[in-house]
């Protein structure tokens, strides 16, 4: 069961990341609010008010995502690994199916496009995601940072797998 203690990190944490601040600052704000709420007690919504305000407050200066600005980047992101996916499908369809071509250029570079696409942009996703460490520990804060990149790459490989396997079978 989350606590809201937890429900207040997760969100703290999601609006520090929009605005742009540092991995380690974000680390220490973090185990300030959970120091503060072991040692009083208090809620921190009550000492630290919303999590919004409070990750304004922290990164005073910096201008961080506005909500478009967000959909806008998210967006490019999902186009980009449609258009990867995409290519990477037909790419081990053709090679599959023992075709010559695939999108007018050999298959096997149309796959090899495909798969330096798909490495590149996990690369850079997990580059841009930054791990936020807890400063006490030194272990990540959130779970899904450390397994991110891997469950990208294997979604992708699955994604190859089922097509070869419905080429081979069609």
């Amino acid at each position: 069961m989350i606590t809201d203690t937890e429900k207040y990190r997760r969100e703290l944490l999601t609006a520090l990341r929009l605005r742009d601040v540092e991995p380690d600052r974000i680390g220490e704000v973090l185990a300030e609010v959970d120091s503060h709420v072991a040692e009083t007690g208090e809620d921190p919504r009550d000492a630290f008010g919303a999590p919004a305000d409070y990750a304004r407050v922290v990164g005073e200066g910096r201008r961080g995502l506005t909500p478009s600005e967000h959909r806008t980047r998210n967006a490019g992101h999902a186009l980009m690994g449609a258009v990867v996916g995409a290519v990477s499908a037909l790419g081990i369809t053709a090679v599959v199916r023992d075709d010559e071509t695939a999108l007018g250029v050999p298959a096997w570079l149309t796959l090899a496009l495909g798969v330096t696409g798909a490495v590149v942009g996990v690369v850079l996703l997990a580059v841009r995601v930054r791990v936020v460490r807890d400063p006490r520990t030194g272990r990540p804060v959130d779970w899904s940072q450390r397994w991110f990149a891997p469950l990208v790459l294997t979604g992708y490989i699955a994604l190859l797998g089922v097509c070869a396997g419905l080429a081979a079978v069609l």
